[in-house]
C-alpha cells in the first residue's frame, strides 16, 4: 500500500475485475478519489462548523488495495486545541473484537489455543454451575456470542472501575450466570465472552491478550500508532483524542473518565488511527494481504467473516446488522453485503467497516458520543454512497444531524431542569453517610463529604451525588450519561448498607 500526505490519496486505474473471483467490482474508479476527498472535505468542514457539538472526526476509506482517503477534521482535545490528523489516536471501544478474534484465530491455527476446546478445560479449579453446561460451552462460542453465560463483575471491573488484577478477575469466574432468555447457541451480545477468553489467553500462554495482538497483528500490518495500551501514546507523545460530550448544558464538554491502562480489555480495549486503521482494512478487503505480502493466512480471515450466529432481523444500526461472525456483524447497505464492527464509550463512538463483494471499506472514529453518533452514520452512508455510484444526499444529511441536536438538546435540558428541581431526601447528616462499603462482586466504593457535597469514587470512577426522589436515596453518574441510584439502609442511626442498581455494599470500617 502507498500513500502520499495529506490526504493519503492514490490515484490509480481501477481494475474491472477482483483477482479473487473474477466477478465484477461495482465501485467508482479509483481515479475519481480527487472528486470524493473534496467533496466530503467541504462537507465535513462546514458540517462540524454548523453543528458546533462534535470536536473531531477521523474517516478513511480503502478501495481494493489502495487508500482513497485517511484524514481527520476538527480537533483531538478542545482543551489543548491540538487538532485531530491522519495520525491522532482514537479510541475505537468494542470494535476492537474483530482484532480480538483474529489475533485468537492465529493462536489456534499455531497450535497455541484450540477455538474447539471446552470452557470446562480452562477453568483450572473453578466450579461454576451446572445449568451453565462448562462442558458444552467451546471457546469459539465466546467470539460469537453464543456462550449462554454472563458475568457483570468481570465486564464492569475491566471496563470501567478498573479495580482488577489476574487473581480476583479468575475468582469472579465462579460467579457466572446464565445469560437471561439466551442459552447456549443464542446470540446476546455481550463483553463477557472477550473478557473471558482473554483471561485465559493470558493465563494459559503467558503472554498477554495485547502483547498477543502487537505481535501478530499491529507489527506485521505495520499499524505503528496502534496499540492495546491507553498510556502509550501519551508516553510517546503523540495526539490522542479525549472524549467529550457536546450536547451538555454549559456547551460540549470534555469528560473525565478517559482510558487507562486497567481498563483497555480484549472487548474494547485499543487506539488506533485514520492512517493505521487503512492497514486493518486492506487485509479485510483482500484477505489478508497488505503491501503484496500474505500477512494473515486467507483462510483465517475469511473464517472471521462467515456468520457463526443469527442475529434476527436488520437491527437499526448502520448497515442492519443479521448475523454475527468472529468479531465481525454481518449486514448490508443497499442490498449489499458487509461486515462491521461498531465501538462506544462515554465520549467515542467508531465503526470499522467493508464490502467484501465490492472492494469498498470505510471506517470512522469520533471524539464525541451523543450527535457524533449520528454524523458517523452519516459520514459511512454517503461514503458508500459515493463508491458505490448512489446519490449522495449531503444536504439532507446535514438537516438530519441539525435535527438530531436539536433532540439531544431539549432532551438533555429537560433532565437537567427536572433533576435540580429535586430535594434531599436523606435523613441523617450528611457524615453518617460516609465511608467504605465493599463488594465481593465490584470492589470498594469509598464515599466522602466535601464543602456539604457528597463524593462518590469506584475504582477510576467518581462524581458528585445529587438527590433523588426516594427516601434515603442519592444519585450518581461516574460513568458519563449513565445515572445509577444509590439507596442507604441503616439501624439506629448507623448507615451500614447500601444498594446500587441492586447490587449490594457493605460498610467495611
Amino acid at each position: 500500500m502507498h500513500s502520499t500526505l495529506p490526504f493519503l490519496l492514490l490515484i490509480a486505474a481501477a481494475p474491472l475485475t477482483r483477482a479473487s473471483d473474477a466477478t465484477e467490482v461495482r465501485h467508482r474508479p479509483l481515479a475519481d478519489a480527487p472528486a470524493f476527498v473534496e467533496q466530503l472535505d467541504r462537507w465535513m468542514t462546514d458540517t462540524l462548523t454548523t453543528l458546533e457539538v462534535v470536536p473531531g472526526i477521523a474517516v478513511t476509506v480503502v478501495v481494493d488495495d489502495e487508500v482513497a482517503l485517511a484524514r481527520a477534521w476538527g480537533t483531538s482535545d478542545l482543551r489543548t486545541g491540538a487538532p485531530a490528523t491522519e495520525d491522532t489516536q482514537f479510541y475505537i471501544a468494542s470494535a476492537t473484537k474483530s482484532f480480538t478474534a483474529l489475533a485468537a484465530s492465529v493462536l489456534d491455527a499455531r497450535g497455541v489455543l484450540d477455538l474447539d476446546s471446552s470452557f470446562a478445560e480452562h477453568l483450572h479449579g473453578v466450579e461454576l454451575e451446572r445449568s451453565l453446561r462448562p462442558g458444552d460451552v467451546k471457546l469459539r462460542d465466546f467470539l460469537s456470542h453464543t456462550s449462554g453465560i454472563a458475568n457483570d463483575p468481570i465486564g464492569y471491573r475491566v471496563a470501567y472501575s478498573g479495580v482488577h488484577d489476574p487473581e480476583t478477575l479468575w475468582a469472579l469466574l465462579e460467579d457466572c450466570t446464565p445469560a437471561s432468555g439466551a442459552p447456549l447457541g443464542t446470540f446476546r451480545y455481550t463483553n463477557v465472552g472477550y473478557n473471558i477468553l482473554g483471561m485465559i489467553i493470558d493465563r494459559e500462554t503467558g503472554v498477554t491478550w495485547q502483547e498477543h495482538l502487537r505481535e501478530l497483528l499491529f507489527e506485521p500490518l505495520g499499524m505503528e500508532r496502534t496499540t492495546a495500551y491507553a498510556s502509550l501514546g501519551r508516553e510517546k507523545g503523540w495526539t490522542v483524542a479525549a472524549p467529550h460530550h457536546g450536547v451538555h448544558a454549559d456547551g460540549v464538554r470534555r469528560l473525565y473518565l478517559e482510558k487507562q491502562d486497567n481498563t483497555m480489555q480484549s472487548a474494547g480495549g485499543m487506539m488506533t488511527t485514520a492512517r493505521d486503521v487503512a492497514r486493518w482494512l486492506e487485509l479485510q478487503l483482500n484477505e489478508g494481504v497488505v503491501d503484496g505480502h500474505q500477512v494473515v493466512d486467507a483462510a483465517l480471515v475469511r473464517a472471521t467473516h462467515e456468520a457463526a450466529a443469527q442475529t434476527g432481523p436488520p437491527s437499526g444500526m448502520p448497515l442492519g446488522q443479521t448475523a454475527y461472525g468472529l468479531g465481525w456483524s454481518v449486514g448490508s447497505h443497499r442490498g449489499r453485503e458487509a461486515r462491521f464492527h461498531g465501538g462506544g464509550f462515554a465520549g467515542f463512538r467508531s465503526l470499522i467497516s467493508f464490502m467484501p463483494e465490492d472492494g469498498v471499506a470505510v471506517a470512522v472514529m469520533v471524539n464525541e458520543s451523543s450527535v457524533g453518533g449520528e454524523l458517523l452514520r452519516a459520514t459511512l452512508e454517503m461514503s458508500y454512497d459515493w463508491w458505490l455510484g448512489e446519490e449522495v444526499r449531503m444536504s439532507a444529511a446535514t438537516a438530519a444531524l441539525l435535527e438530531s441536536r436539536e433532540k439531544f438538546t431539549t432532551r438533555i435540558a429537560a433532565d437537567v431542569a427536572a433533576r435540580a428541581e429535586r430535594e434531599w431526601q436523606l435523613s441523617l447528616p450528611r457524615a453518617a453517610y460516609t465511608g467504605t462499603f465493599t463488594s465481593d462482586w465490584y470492589g470498594d466504593v469509598v464515599i466522602t463529604e466535601l464543602d456539604g457535597e457528597l463524593h462518590f469514587q469506584n475504582g477510576n470512577l467518581h462524581c458528585v451525588a445529587t438527590p433523588y426522589t426516594r427516601p434515603e436515596t442519592m444519585r450518581v453518574e461516574p460513568i458519563p450519561g449513565r445515572g445509577m441510584v444509590v439507596r442507604f439502609h441503616s439501624d439506629e442511626g448507623s448507615v451500614d448498607e447500601l444498594e446500587m442498581d441492586g447490587d449490594w455494599f457493605e460498610r467495611a470500617d
